[in-house]
C-alpha cells in the first residue's frame, strides 16, 4: 500500500453486493472500505468481488475471491486490472487470509488478526505496482454497544527492496468509527483513517520525507432483498498530503 496505491481514496466510488449470512471479508484487501468485517462465514463458503475504482488518471478493475477453508479461517486473493496515466495491465496480486481469535460474547468483542503477501506482477515502471514484495499485517476488534456497533484496526505493510535497489515506504495504517441502525435496510457508518508513510529508497538512498494521511469517512449501507449490500463512503482529507475529498464504491457478491 504505497502512496500510488492510497492515491486510491482520491475520487473513487465503490459499490459492494454480498450475501448477507456471508458478510465475510479480508479487510487488508480493501482498508478504504466502511467498516471492519470481523465475521467468518459457514464452512467452505465463498464471496467474489468485481469492483471499479476511478481515479484523477486511474482506473482499476480488481476482483477478489475468498473462502472460509477452516472453522475460524478465511483465505483469499485479489487481483485485477488497473490503467495508469494510460498504461494498462495487471496489477500486484494480493494473497491474504482472516483468523477469529475471539468471538463477540456480552463481556468481550470480536477479535481478528489478517496476514497477507503482495506479489510485485504489475509493471513498477509504468505506475501499476510497488514492483517489490509486500508483507501485510492487520489486527482488528468489534464491539456491539447498545445500538452502536464499534470498532478499532491497526495494520502495517512492510515492503522489500526490488532488483533495483529501490524500496516503496513502509505504511502504517489505522482506523476507527462506528456504524447505527438508521432504518431498515440502513446503516450509517462515521469513521476516522489514517497511512502513516514511512521513506522509500531509489537505488539504496533514503529519499523524501515521512507523511500522514488522514481522512474523516462518513458513510452509508443499504441491504437490498435481505440478499446484497449496497455500502458507499465519501472521503475527507484533513492533511495537505491527503486527497481533499474522495467517494468510494464496491461490489461484492
Amino acid at each position: 500500500m504505497n502512496r500510488f496505491l492510497l492515491t486510491l481514496v482520491a475520487a473513487l466510488a465503490s459499490v459492494v453486493l454480498t450475501v448477507v449470512p456471508l458478510l465475510a471479508r479480508i479487510n487488508l484487501f480493501d482498508p478504504w472500505y466502511p467498516g471492519i468485517d470481523s465475521h467468518i462465514g459457514p464452512l467452505y463458503s465463498y464471496r467474489s468481488t468485481i469492483g471499479l475504482i476511478r481515479g484523477e488518471r486511474l482506473i482499476e478493475l480488481p476482483v477478489s475471491m475468498t473462502c472460509v477453508s477452516q472453522p475460524r479461517i478465511e483465505v483469499g486473493g485479489r487481483w485485477g486490472l488497473r490503467s495508469f496515466a494510460g498504461n494498462t495491465g495487471i496489477n500486484d496480486l494480493q494473497l491474504g487470509m482472516k483468523y477469529q481469535f475471539v468471538e463477540e460474547t456480552a463481556e468481550q468483542p470480536f477479535v481478528i488478526g489478517e496476514a497477507g503477501i503482495v506479489l510485485p506482477t504489475a509493471d513498477a515502471d509504468h505506475g501499476l505496482g510497488a514492483g517489490a514484495v509486500g508483507l501485510l499485517l492487520n489486527w482488528a476488534l468489534q464491539k456491539n454497544i447498545d445500538i452502536l456497533t464499534g470498532y478499532f484496526g491497526l495494520g502495517v505493510q512492510v515492503n522489500s527492496e526490488n532488483a533495483n535497489r529501490d524500496k516503496p515506504e513502509n505504511v502504517f495504517f489505522y482506523r476507527i468509527g462506528a456504524s447505527y441502525p438508521y432504518r431498515e435496510p440502513w446503516r450509517l457508518y462515521g469513521e476516522f483513517k489514517g497511512f502513516n508513510h514511512g521513506i522509500a529508497r531509489i537505488k539504496g538512498v533514503d529519499v523524501g520525507e515521512s507523511y500522514q494521511e488522514l481522512y474523516l469517512a462518513p458513510g452509508a449501507s443499504y441491504v437490498y432483498d435481505n440478499r446484497t449490500l449496497l455500502s458507499a463512503a465519501l472521503l475527507i482529507g484533513l492533511t495537505p498530503e491527503s486527497q481533499r475529498i474522495g467517494l468510494l464504491i464496491s461490489t461484492m457478491f
